[in-house]
């Protein structure tokens, strides 16, 4: 009577076979088939890893492929960009080409913010083109009153410190292999050339910043801004799990009672679309505003659940 493979005993065997020069392959189990790992040396300091994988019980096969399915690093004794069926064999977690470059991506991040420090006096370029500046100026215009107003209902200072945007290209095989050697000084390289061939980027962040710093500061000093009632109302209906709510309303001095969809209060919204108000209140509504009329946060006076006054506004107890 057969016994089950040990898993552990495996993994223990997996790990001495690669700690060995035998290049011969290794056979394990997984399920009902068998998998052939071969090692194919890269360098002095690391082997690829192939397998092919028999689902038939007949051996290897002479007209399939050994896959790509790692780089083992000798110097550690870790398995990078582990694929396949070694999945199940690797101890440590699968360190996968994406969860590198994620890291590789953090890494130049902040390097590159430790050197700028969010200072633009620390850029080599400090004038753009005239295009350049039309460009910002229409950022002025037309986003940075966006971009403050999530910052603002983000529950952001609104300071606007620089932050880098560095993306990594996929890897190669020796920049994959250069960055597991030395992972700091490699993305010490990358943040310095990026520096070097972002600098006009760089300022145009900088003064993308400034105009979405000077919308920050006008929510701040207008208390009547749409986007503190936003806020207001998002908080006072946070944390509950209702499908709909009773709504109160006073607009072109009328006041009306309606339900709506829970969803349309909970996110940020210039307007709201009389759509969501449910169908038995949407007709009066609409008898009283006009077809697809909106009504706005700063027109809500109230909101309720069940018995409860979630959210009543400035003045509507008056």
């Amino acid at each position: 009577m057969k016994t089950a493979p040990n898993t552990e005993d495996i993994k223990a065997r997996f790990a001495e076979w690669l700690k060995s020069p035998d290049v011969k392959s290794f056979i394990f189990p997984d399920g009902g088939s068998h998998n052939f790992v071969i090692r194919v040396k890269k360098d002095k300091d690391f082997d690829y890893l192939y397998c092919q994988t028999d689902y038939r019980g007949e051996g290897i096969q002479r007209d399939e492929k050994f896959n790509y399915a790692g780089l083992y690093c000798k110097g550690d004794g870790l398995i990078y960009d582990g694929r396949y069926a070694l999945r199940d064999l690797i101890g440590e977690p699968v360190r996968g080409e994406a969860d590198l470059l994620e890291n590789l991506r953090d890494r130049v991040r902040e390097a590159v913010e430790a050197i700028i420090a969010n200072d633009r006096r620390n850029l080599t370029m400090l004038e753009l083109s005239k295009n350049e500046i039309e460009n910002i100026a229409h950022h002025g215009k037309w986003c940075a009153a966006t971009t403050a107003r999530r910052a603002y209902l983000d529950g952001d200072d609104g300071s606007f410190p620089f932050r880098c945007h560095y993306i990594p290209a996929p890897w190669s095989d020796n920049a994959l292999i250069n960055y597991i050697k030395d992972p700091l000084a490699y993305a010490q390289a990358e943040a310095l050339s990026y520096i070097a061939k972002s600098q006009r980027y760089m300022l145009k962040t900088f003064l993308a910043d400034d105009a979405s710093r000077e919308e920050y500061r006008a929510i701040i000093k207008n208390p009547q801004h749409q986007v503190h009632y936003v806020k207001r109302i998002i908080e006072a209906i946070s944390g509950t799990v209702a499908k709909t709510y009773r709504v109160t309303i006073k607009k072109d001095g009328i006041e009306l009672t309606f339900k709506v969809e829970a969803d349309e209060l909970r996110y940020d919204r210039e307007s709201y679309d009389s759509y969501y108000i449910t169908a038995a209140d949407r007709q009066e509504f609409e008898r009283l505003f006009g077809g697809r009329s909106n009504y706005y946060p700063q027109e809500i006076t109230r909101i309720e659940y069940g018995r409860a006054i979630l959210y009543e506004a400035d003045g509507a107890k008056d």
